[in-house]
């Protein structure tokens, strides 16, 4: 009925899983330097760099691990796993 999947789609799901670590990662270290360099209120909105790196890191995160988890369950559906 369905297809099995090749090896590129495994790298493609190592890729996705690696990108939602690595955006998450950084999100991280962005909001914990914004918390220790700013001591009181309007962290955010004070800088600006460091809140652009955490939405997009945040959004990476999210990409990839919605990515990832598709790949895998289609990988597992497929009985390659």
């Amino acid at each position: 009925m369905f297809t099995p999947v090749g090896p590129l789609v495994h790298w493609l799901e190592f890729f996705a899983w690696s990108m939602a670590l690595v955006g998450l990662v950084v999100f991280l270290l962005a909001a914990d330097s914004i918390v220790l360099s700013h001591p009181h209120g309007e962290r955010l909105t004070q800088d600006h760099s460091r809140h652009l790196t955490m939405l997009i890191a945040g959004w990476l995160a999210v990409i990839g691990a919605v990515t990832g988890f598709v790949l895998t369950a289609m990988a597992v559906w497929n009985g390659s796993y």
